[in-house]
């Protein structure tokens, strides 16, 4: 190979290292966005399940892990755990709106029984009943060891 095509090709090489080590270093960050994410989710599901363990659910903290998974979804808005647990906050604070908001977004991104569930709980809770029972069969048309957690009246 000749002198000139060598050093023509060393400038090629550095750009393509360069744009590799620029996607490396965005994956990273991103990596670490769901990493923060994933353990903030963990931190507000313990944290849930001790408030609901104490019969308990205190406002102000709820509100807090709202914010939490908020910032966590700013992070990885991918992650259909955040909706689904940001939509039980909403619910457990009651605001059912945005809590159906969150589970729809989670359902449109993954469809989880439970999450149809859920949903049903909240549409029933505002007197929503046909669009609750749409929500009923559908999680028990993929579950239906859930029968059990749905009302008897919206049971097949």
């Amino acid at each position: 190979m000749s002198a000139a095509r060598r050093s023509g090709a060393r400038p090629l090489a550095w750009v393509v290292t360069a744009v590799l080590a620029l996607g490396l270093a965005l994956q990273t960050g991103r990596g670490l966005d769901r990493l923060r994410a994933s353990k903030a989710l963990r931190v507000v599901e313990v944290m849930s399940e001790r408030m609901v363990r104490a019969g308990q659910a205190s406002p102000a903290l709820v509100a807090r892990h709202i914010e939490i998974l908020e910032d966590a979804r700013r992070r990885d808005p991918a992650e259909v755990g955040l909706l689904v647990a940001l939509g039980g906050q909403y619910a457990v604070l009651g605001r059912p709106e945005p809590a159906i908001e969150a589970y729809r977004e989670a359902l449109a991104l993954e469809p989880r029984p439970e999450t149809w569930l859920n949903l049903g709980h909240v549409l029933l809770a505002t007197g929503r009943r046909e669009e609750a029972r749409e929500a009923f069969e559908k999680a028990l048309k993929v579950a239906p060891s859930l029968g059990g957690r749905v009302p008897e009246a919206f049971r097949p």
